[in-house]
């Protein structure tokens, strides 16, 4: 009975460190520090960032590191945990990179490269598609793309975590 009692515990603290609430404070806007073409944002979407230290399959959040999250001409700073808005643009939206540092010992740093899907390309599966088959077992097919691509949407992932080594 004890056993089952620690498992359980354990499973409970575990799901628990998986789910801490997300930072409920200020949304962190990016600086433009480049030539951004303003007729061309889509839309601000919001990014959690959260650092974790990792040992094994353990992981603890850290809270209170300075970040940097940086892009084609932009840049925000921040304190982890954050949400961002981050813009994204018709046409092409460039991956950014999200760093941060905490100091035990030394100073660490970990980073990750937080790439945009297309998500015009995976909802419309390359436009109109034509079919042709022929009694033989011919099957000829022809995709023709009729979308401005310069009017794709791009999403980034909701949430970001930076694990650093325990």
């Amino acid at each position: 009975m004890g056993m089952k009692r620690l498992a359980l515990l354990f499973a409970c603290s575990l799901i628990a460190a998986c789910t801490n609430p997300i930072p409920s404070g200020e949304t962190v806007s990016f600086t433009v520090t480049g030539r951004q073409a303003a007729q061309t944002l889509d839309r601000l979407d919001p990014m959690t960032v959260r650092t974790f230290a990792r040992s094994g399959l353990a992981r603890q959040e850290l809270t209170a590191l300075p970040c940097t999250a940086t892009g084609t001409g932009l840049r925000a700073t921040f304190i982890s945990p954050a949400t961002l808005a981050v813009p994204t643009y018709r046409g092409r939206t460039d991956p950014i990179t999200v760093s941060c540092r905490r100091r035990s010992d030394t100073v660490q740093s970990a980073s990750r490269v937080v790439s945009p899907t297309n998500q015009t390309e995976e909802d419309l599966d390359t436009g109109l598609r034509i079919g042709v088959s022929s009694s033989e077992g011919l099957d000829v097919r022809l995709g023709v793309s009729i979308r401005d691509k310069s009017r794709d949407r791009f999403d980034y992932p909701s949430s970001v975590l930076i694990d650093f080594p325990g």
